[in-house]
């Protein structure tokens, strides 16, 4: 099929599924594969040489399969670097969304210490007081002691 269509191309076969068209005034390239390759032709691109090269039957080059092997490799690098450098992104992601929760937590413990500083300066205080009458009764049966031993 693929022959045919060259051939009809060319010029060497006519087809008669695409019967070939009026001769109008305008001259048209023989090659013609397809109806939008006709206005490649007529306008090529800067750059382009493969239009050109299409158009006089010239094939384009083909790489070198060692060129092509060297550049599958290097697009599995640069694939493996960005898979590298996702998974980054979602680990810095991931970490900047514990970031509130952590603070959260933050805020809590420094409550809880704050509490237990104020309950200790309580303690301390009760304490004091404690040891003061603790004293004050030593001192009271001490006096009283002394007070009976006069007596």
């Amino acid at each position: 099929m693929v022959a045919g269509k060259v051939k009809v191309a060319m010029g060497l076969q006519r087809s008669p599924a695409n019967p070939k068209p009026k001769p109008d005034s305008s001259p048209k390239p023989t090659l013609l594969s397809t109806p939008g390759s006709a206005k490649q032709q007529q306008q090529p691109q800067k750059g382009s040489s493969t239009s050109l090269s299409r158009s006089f039957g010239v094939q384009p080059r083909q790489p070198d399969v060692t060129e092509l092997l060297r550049l599958v490799e290097e697009l599995r690098e640069r694939e493996s670097l960005l898979k590298t450098e996702l998974l980054e992104q979602k680990l810095l992601r991931a970490s900047a969304a514990i970031v509130p929760v952590f603070e959260n937590e933050i805020s809590i413990k420094d409550s809880e210490i704050e509490r237990s500083k104020k309950k200790i300066q309580c303690l301390e205080v009760e304490n004091d007081t404690l040891i003061e009458e603790v004293e004050n009764d030593k001192l009271i049966e001490e006096v009283e002691v002394l007070h009976i031993g006069w007596g």
